[in-house]
């Protein structure tokens, strides 16, 4: 997934509770005059439920997660004009009719939304909405994990697969930060130095020297959560000889995600072991409040691959879906 350094709006209309914003530059500079409302006909008003209900045919806008400055907000909003936010938007998923965020303005319910972090620039907190809040919300779900400080926090040890990617990296930290967790990550052979060195991982596999038979002699019964990004076959299989009784499977939904695998997995995973349906990310301003409070307390740090502006999306997709990109790409709306 691409993290995205700009915002929506040209076409949008308003609702009460949400917010327009404009590109995002780095975070300096006062933000651009409100933009000229757009003809009748291409009106929305259906923010409330998320939905771009014009009745014209309309290109679809795509990409979910955005960072800038407020230019348009309610009176009693907790985000007046010139608060920087950021938020994860509907606009990620492939089958949205939603504005997405690669577009100079956007607008949205204020729910969605939390302000950026003080302590990075604000068009790198662009590339943590999505990936910070599918690594939160599927870690949350386990319910033998308990958060740091709290008693048995310091036994605790997580799995991370594909530590190196964009939910990965961001997983490694949170299991680290919120859940006082050892971490051990699995990733390709040019990433086992960035685990240790960078993202900080008590042990790094690497997963093309390593058959999931090698994994479940060297790890059987050690972990308390396992947080999959891949899923599969090979992972779901191996899943209940590498969980700690008690432990929790917790699988990200995505295009390899095979519910038939799935279901075999959860009746088969026994032993007082939890298996958590493959999650879905979902839009919540509360929680990126505490990824913000993460980030400016330096335990958590977006990794950025690359900046792109508008003209270099399409070299960026390309990119990501070849694999082995390392963090997040960051496309800035406001990039000239």
């Amino acid at each position: 997934m691409l993290g995205e350094g700009g915002w929506v709006g040209g076409w949008v209309g308003r609702a009460r509770g949400s917010c327009i914003l404009p590109s995002a530059r780095g975070g300096g500079g006062a933000p651009p005059p409100t933009p000229p409302p757009p003809p009748p006909s291409q009106q929305t008003h259906d923010l409330s439920q998320s939905h771009l209900s014009s009745p014209l045919p309309h290109l679809q806008v795509l990409a979910g997660d955005v960072a800038g400055i407020v230019v348009e907000a309610d009176l009693d909003s907790p985000f007046p004009p010139g608060t920087p936010v950021f938020a994860m938007t509907d606009g990620f998923k492939w089958d949205n009719d939603t504005a997405g965020c690669w577009a100079e303005y956007v607008s949205f319910p204020q729910a969605w939304a939390a302000r950026a972090p003080a302590s990075i620039p604000l068009a790198d907190a662009a590339a943590l909405p999505l990936v910070a809040l599918t690594a939160y919300q599927t870690l949350a779900l386990a319910p033998n994990l308990v958060r740091a400080g709290e008693e048995g926090a310091a036994a605790q040890r997580v799995l991370v697969h594909a530590g190196a990617g964009g939910v990965g990296h961001v997983g490694v930290q949170l299991a680290a930060a919120l859940y006082g967790a050892a971490v051990t990550a699995t990733a390709g052979p040019a990433n086992q130095a960035f685990l240790k060195e960078t993202l900080g991982v008590d042990e790094a596999v690497d997963y093309a020297a390593t058959s999931p038979g090698e994994m479940v002699r060297a790890h059987a019964g050690r972990f308390d959560a396992i947080l999959d990004v891949i899923g599969g076959p090979a992972g779901e299989a191996t899943a209940a000889a590498l969980l700690k009784p008690g432990g929790t499977y917790c699988h990200v939904f995505n295009t390899a995600t095979d519910p038939a695998t799935s279901k075999k997995a959860e009746v088969e995973a026994g032993g007082g072991k939890h298996y958590v349906v493959p999650t879905l990310v979902r839009p919540d301003g509360a929680a990126l409040a505490v990824i913000a409070s993460l980030v400016d307390a330096g335990t958590l740090k977006p990794v950025i691959a690359s900046r792109v502006g508008l003209e270099g999306v399409a070299a960026a997709m390309e990119e990501v879906e070849a694999g082995h990109v390392r963090g997040k790409i960051v496309v800035d709306v406001g990039a000239e």
